[in-house]
């Protein structure tokens, strides 16, 4: 059986080479986008508003790991298309640091990554890493016109909301804008008090636990999307809680640590709704087996 033996032998040989393949894939990534992995690292430790972009990567990466023994046993088949991509991403980079367009860069990393594996693996390989690399994207921070294009009617939202809330629990409350008044003291909605941060945040937890535990396409998205209306409701929450707090607490507990500490506290109750949801919808829509499976299973005939 010498044909079996050299089949046999040339598997565990390529199975061999994977775990290199992978160090030179991210030796290759670090070495053409160290610029941009520096710059998005500086930015999720100095901007509030970013430092979910630490928690992007570790995730992607635990998922790879998940996979890792599917990894192993399917046949590598490289594909010259990510020669392709991988040109386009590096011209995408060039162009980034040329025009210092950081999401340019970030994206284009992506893309490199996605053109390495496609080139290293092949569209197989590509298809099951597909959610682990597109779920970088998160770890992008958007363009500053477009986060203040989407946090402008999220302070509108906030504004509105809290006000209201405020008058349905007695408080009276009076708005200009994204300005409330109470009691002689005046609230601003900033922008970093849209909510879009936990939004972001929230959303990029739906489409993980979508990913984990939903079996359908259409259940991964509506538990994605109905991130974003928790979120919204968690931040008029939060908004509204400091404003009671003002009134009846006292100003120092409404800015400061106190400030911070109750808008973390507010993202982990949004995060737990989410995760009941998650589990209800699980437990909603869970396959059931067969009918008369059981009985079948009762019919079989015993052993004389």
């Amino acid at each position: 059986m010498p044909e079996a033996e050299l089949s046999v032998n040339t598997n565990i040989a390529d199975r061999s080479t994977i775990p290199w393949k992978c160090l030179g894939l991210a030796a290759a990534v670090v070495f053409l986008h160290a610029h941009t992995l520096l710059s998005l690292a500086t930015r999720w430790y100095s901007e509030a508003d970013n430092t979910y972009g630490f928690f992007v990567p570790l995730v992607s990466l635990f998922l790879v790991w998940r996979m890792r023994a599917r990894l192993l046993e399917m046949e590598m088949r490289p594909a010259r298309w990510g020669a392709i991509i991988v040109l386009l991403a590096i011209l995408g980079q060039f162009l980034g640091v040329a025009t210092d367009v950081g999401y340019l860069q970030g994206i284009s990393l992506i893309g490199l990554i996605a053109g390495l594996v496609i080139l290293l693996g092949g569209w197989k390989l590509f298809r099951i890493m597909a959610f682990p690399i597109l779920y970088l994207i998160l770890m992008v921070p958007l363009p500053g016109s477009v986060f203040s294009a989407i946090a402008s009617p999220l302070q509108g939202i906030a504004s509105r909301c809290s006000v209201a809330l405020l008058e349905l629990l007695r408080i009276p409350a009076v708005r200009s804008g994204n300005v409330f008044s109470l009691s002689g003291i005046s609230l601003e909605v900033a922008e970093a008090c849209s909510g879009l941060r936990s939004l972001i945040g929230l959303l990029s937890m739906g489409i993980l636990l979508g990913y984990l535990i939903m079996p359908r396409l259409w259940e991964r998205l509506a538990l994605a999307f109905s991130a974003i209306p928790i979120a919204v409701a968690a931040n008029v929450i939060r908004v509204a809680g400091t404003g009671i707090i003002y009134e009846y607490v006292g100003a120092k507990y409404g800015q400061g640590f106190y400030h911070g500490f109750g808008a973390w506290i507010v993202f982990v109750f949004a995060l737990a709704i989410l995760l009941a949801e998650a589990s209800f919808l699980s437990w909603l829509f869970e396959p059931q087996p067969a009918k008369g499976t059981a009985a079948e299973e009762s019919k079989e005939p015993r052993a004389r």
